[in-house]
């Protein structure tokens, strides 16, 4: 009995005061002894050496008769949180067998908590689960096998997909821990994912010498030693979503702390998605294989959208070369949500991003956008310190050149602040814009366009109230649609609203656009505010200029135009901009003798206000005078009217 009974209840580890009765009774007929006892607890502890297990505020009854072992009313805590137990104990031939059942009515709030994880609010609810630990005592080992389940139908998820609410609904967690005091294996299984560990107890810290992790449906392989594969099958995929679960577990008291246990990184990944959501994209039956190798880690990825390969080399650096990259994204097309003020405060994502973003090649052999092909991207990014550094960005788009530099860093205050530099040209504005999706606007024009911005915030993620900087464009030889589309600086003071303004106020004249010679302007940019004052354009038709201001944060504009008509340009000109109806009708009368003394209004100026993206164009006033034709405009003119 000391070897069976005596183990038991030294593998439960027992501590703290009890209280002990004990009955013996011996046979004078040779018969065997017959010993029966309990021990009484009350606020003890138990700690089971197997799988460890540390239970406190443990009370009940142990109730043993020779080498078994039962118990009574035996209750503790357990992770804070109260627990039920049963153990029965008996000899089996050369080794002795204990049954330990339990289970409990857990918050699924405070088992977080004291794992570690409190503020983590993904996970409410309660679960009753139940446990059933089987351990056999050799003399020189101890096995056991555990199994644990706990139905989920009363736990509320926040989760996105596959642990949301809907895939929890009625299914159940399951534990199975099987093995020795020298290794145990691990498995465990919820609703479309399951994980599989080989644990080391030999060495001084619990090692995962191997391990398999599945969402979706694969079978499951044999371990091997030293393999750690992680296999995805599953319909779709929203990892934006699981970025904001993954900073909410990045702040919690288990993250920051070491691991107790050696949990090495992966040998292999496979991922297959019908859709899968990343980065504010969507990609379509995706394929991704990704080997950990004596190089690094070797990557091919395909989608409808994305067709590729990376390598990720030992030493840290990442090259990625793509094939072709279709983005089609859907811009938010509300305008009358209110925005919210981008949070500047480096998360533990971007942390863990600036932690770990390695110095990165990419190329693009063909980037498509919006269904537009746009051309061949090239890129690299190098780290230093709390630092990434944009050293190369080009687009080769034909004709059109776009080359920008910059860098992101998170600040001594703990801030993310960005700077952006850009030059943008080309012979083509419509070529540029076309291959953007972008159709109408500055149309047939050569362009430069200059910028240096710096903010706060990330790159992916600006905050334009603090958007420092200055902005230039210079186009030549082309014409306004007045269709949507001017591009960035001068969209900002919709010249193409302006037009349409024009189109309307004077007809006849600009009905095929406003054709220009040169368009020029410069914006300075302080706290999201854009100033200008030079924003002047060379048109056949006259000379234009703008000064405002465009309230980046707030979506707001307030701009002032100017335009003073060419009159000795063309009759249509002249005809429109006359300021008496009958005049423009004499102009414009083939068989009329021009006189040449006018009366035409010799300046238009307007004012546009409202927002960005739907300002309202109002005429302000509008300057006439009595004009003497010079002899040259006079000859110009009549020689036009003699050719119609």
């Amino acid at each position: 009995m000391a070897s069976s009974v005596g183990n038991a209840l030294t593998y439960l580890g027992l501590s703290g005061p009890v209280k002990a009765g004990l009955s013996l009774t011996i046979p004078l007929d040779g018969e065997q002894v017959k010993a029966v006892g309990a021990v009484k607890l009350a606020n003890n502890s138990i700690k089971l050496s197997g799988p460890t297990v540390e239970i406190d505020k443990v009370s009940g009854q142990v109730l043993f008769e020779n080498d078994r072992v039962s118990t009574n009313g035996l209750s503790g805590m357990l992770l804070g949180q109260k627990i039920e137990l049963r153990i029965d104990g008996e000899q089996q031939g050369k080794h002795y067998e204990l049954d330990i059942r339990s289970g409990g009515n857990w918050l699924a709030e405070k088992l977080l908590s004291e794992a570690g994880l409190k503020g983590f609010d993904y996970l409410k609810g309660n679960t009753i689960w139940t446990m059933n630990l089987v351990l056999g005592i050799f003399p020189q080992t101890t096995q056991f096998l555990a199994e644990l389940k706990a139905p989920l139908s009363n736990i509320k998820s926040g989760l996105p997909a596959p642990l949301d609410q809907t895939s929890l609904a009625g299914k159940s967690a399951k534990i199975i821990v099987e093995g020795t005091g020298k290794q145990f294996t691990a498995i465990a299984e919820l609703p479309d994912t399951r994980y599989r560990g080989v644990v080391s107890l030999s060495g001084k810290r619990p090692k995962v010498v191997s391990s398999f992790f599945e969402v979706g449906n694969s079978s499951m392989p044999v371990s091997k030693i030293g393999s750690h594969l992680i296999d995805i099958n599953y319909p779709s995929l929203d990892i934006d979503s699981w970025k904001y679960v993954i900073e909410a577990l990045t702040k919690t008291a288990a993250f920051q702390k070491p691991s107790s246990t050696d949990i090495p990184s992966p040998t292999g990944i496979n991922l297959r998605a019908d859709k899968l959501d990343i980065l504010g994209f969507s990609l379509n039956n995706v394929n991704v294989a990704a080997r950990n190798n004596k190089q690094g880690w070797n990557v091919l990825f395909g989608s409808k959208e994305l067709d590729g390969n990376a390598l990720w080399h030992n030493e840290g650096a990442l090259d990625i070369s793509v094939d072709h990259l279709f983005v089609n994204h859907e811009a938010n097309s509300s305008t009358n949500e209110e925005k919210r003020r981008v949070e500047t405060k480096a998360s533990a994502v971007d942390k863990l991003i600036m932690k770990h973003f390695p110095n990165t090649s990419l190329v693009i052999e063909q980037l498509w956008l919006q269904g537009y092909r746009v051309g061949r991207l090239k890129s690299k990014v190098s780290k230093s310190n709390n630092r990434l550094n944009l050293t190369t960005f080009s687009i080769d788009s034909g004709d059109n050149m776009i080359d920008a530099s910059g860098w992101w860093e998170i600040n001594n205050s703990g801030k993310n602040h960005s700077r952006l530099a850009f030059n943008a040209s080309g012979a083509d504005t419509a070529d540029i814009m076309g291959r953007f999706g972008v159709t109408g606007g500055i149309q047939k024009a050569s362009y430069t366009t200059i910028g240096d911005i710096t903010f706060d915030g990330t790159p992916w993620a600006p905050d334009t109230h603090t958007m420092d900087g200055d902005i230039s464009a210079v186009m030549r030889e082309g014409y306004i649609s007045g269709v949507g589309g001017a591009g960035k600086l001068l969209g900002l003071f919709s010249l193409d609203s302006i037009v349409r303004k024009m189109q309307l106020d004077f007809r006849g004249v600009f009905e095929d656009g406003l054709a220009f010679d040169e368009i020029s302007g410069r914006g300075v940019i302080t706290d999201g505010v854009v100033v200008t004052d030079n924003i002047q354009m060379k048109a056949l038709a006259g000379d234009m200029f703008i000064k405002g201001i465009a309230n980046l944060p707030e979506n707001r504009i307030d701009a002032d135009v100017k335009f003073i008509p060419d009159i000795t340009s063309s009759i249509p000109v002249l005809s429109a901009f006359a300021v008496a109806p009958q005049t423009a009708l004499i102009v414009a009368a083939a068989t009329t003798v021009l006189s040449p003394v006018v009366d035409v209004f010799t300046q238009v100026r307007y004012q546009v206000s409202g927002t960005i993206d739907a300002p309202v164009v109002k005429e302000v006033s509008r300057s006439q005078a009595e004009m003497t034709l010079p002899k040259k405009a006079l000859e110009r003119l009549r020689s036009q009217q003699g050719s119609e």
